[in-house]
């Protein structure tokens, strides 16, 4: 798994190359905007937030223990790998009054989940945080409750990608004191940096990227 992260301001752009890309022509091979004149460490291939790349909402269902989404790709973009997947499933399920678990997956195959508790908080019941949606370009959004313009957690960027090896999902922090993402667990540089989380051969279960954020 690769994992790139950025900072705001100035940083505010999709990497469309992930550092790979050094020409105008390879850029638009995979749909991206090329700027020639973009200083380091910004891209100079993009993705452009005007493209709506990801997926629009069919329905969603909302109760008190979470909400669930069915999702379909926008196909107004074209694919940038071939078996990326049309439709996925969103479950979003209040676990504490503090946490809550989000799993985007493909509702026509079977994967292993690991086992964990299925204690769910119901919303308004001492919750912490507040939970938004966006349906035209799928994402979602945390706040916390007691805290105006609080967001810590922001999706709703463009940028979903799923595909059998491969799943980018973009998100906006708020701070750029990130630590993880590495074996080290050190704070994070956050202009265009990429690491690379290798698993160990004959295992099945991945990499499971973790991240704190600091305020």
């Amino acid at each position: 798994a690769v994992v790139s992260t950025q900072s705001t301001g100035k940083f505010q752009r999709i990497d469309a190359s992930l550092g790979r890309i050094r020409s105008k022509e390879g850029c638009w091979a995979v749909n991206g905007c090329w700027d020639g004149t973009a200083v380091p460490p910004s891209p100079n291939c993009y993705y452009s937030f005007a493209d709506n790349r990801g997926y629009r909402v069919l329905n969603s269902t909302v109760t008190v223990f979470g909400m669930q989404f069915d999702l379909e790709r926008i196909d107004t973009i074209p694919k940038m790998f071939s078996n990326e997947v049309e439709k996925l499933k969103c479950v979003i399920s209040y676990e504490t009054d503090s946490r809550l678990r989000v799993r985007i997956f493909d509702p026509a195959e079977t994967r292993y989940v690991v086992p964990m508790s299925e204690h769910h908080e119901q919303a308004g019941h001492r919750m912490q945080y507040i939970l938004s949606a966006t349906n035209n370009l799928f994402g979602f959004s945390v706040s916390r409750t007691h805290e105006a313009s609080s967001t810590v957690f922001n999706s709703t960027i463009e940028g979903l990608i799923f595909s059998d090896k491969f799943i980018q999902l973009n998100m906006a922090l708020s701070t750029n004191k990130v630590y993880g993402l590495h074996r080290d667990g050190l704070l994070r540089r956050m202009e265009y940096m990429y690491e690379s989380l290798w698993t160990r051969e004959g295992l099945s279960h991945g990499a499971h990227p973790f991240f704190m954020h600091l305020e």
